[in-house]
C-alpha cells in the first residue's frame, strides 16, 4: 500500500467487500515502453474506458427489406450517433457513395417485421432514441438501400 510500511496491519486500510487492490512490480525503463498499461493509473483508465465503451456502444443488426430472414450485417455503433452518422457508417460499410439514399425503418420486436413508416430524417437526436419504439424496447433497425 503506497505510503504505508509493509508490516502495517491490513485492518488499518479500512478495506471492504468489493474493494480492488492494485499492485505492481517495478519494471526496468526499457520494458515500460512495451507495456500497454505501464502503471496502475493507466490500467484503471483502460478499465474506465471499457466501462464507458460497454455502456455507450451497442451492436445493431441491419437487414435488407427484401431479405428479412437473415442478418445482412451488424455494426457496432455509439448510442449517441445522429441519423447522419448512422447512415454514413452504413454507407461506408456497404461501400455506397451517397448515404442520403439510405432509408431506415424500425423493426417490430414482437412480429419480427419492419414497421412501414420510415424513421424520419433528424426525427431523433441519437441512435438510442431511434431504437426505442412504442413498446419501450430497443429494436433492430432495418434499412433499405
Amino acid at each position: 500500500m503506497d505510503g504505508f510500511s509493509p508490516d502495517e496491519e491490513i485492518e488499518l486500510f479500512e478495506l471492504d467487500d468489493g474493494d480492488i487492490i492494485c499492485f505492481q512490480k517495478p519494471l526496468p525503463a526499457d520494458r515500460m515502453t512495451g507495456c500497454r498499461y505501464p502503471d496502475v493509473p493507466s490500467f484503471l483508465e483502460y478499465v474506465l474506458t471499457r466501462w464507458v465503451y460497454v455502456t455507450y456502444f451497442l451492436v445493431v443488426c441491419f437487414h435488407y427489406l427484401e431479405k428479412l430472414k437473415e442478418d445482412d450485417f451488424s455494426l457496432e455503433l455509439s448510442k449517441v450517433l445522429t441519423f447522419d452518422n448512422v447512415t454514413e457508417r452504413i454507407a461506408w460499410h456497404l461501400v455506397l457513395d451517397d448515404p442520403t439514399k439510405i432509408i431506415l425503418t424500425p423493426h417490430n420486436c414482437c412480429s419480427q417485421q419492419p414497421i412501414a413508416q420510415a424513421i424520419k430524417y433528424q426525427g431523433f437526436d441519437r441512435l438510442s432514441e431511434m431504437l426505442i419504439r412504442s413498446l419501450g424496447h430497443p429494436s433492430t433497425s432495418v434499412g433499405r438501400f
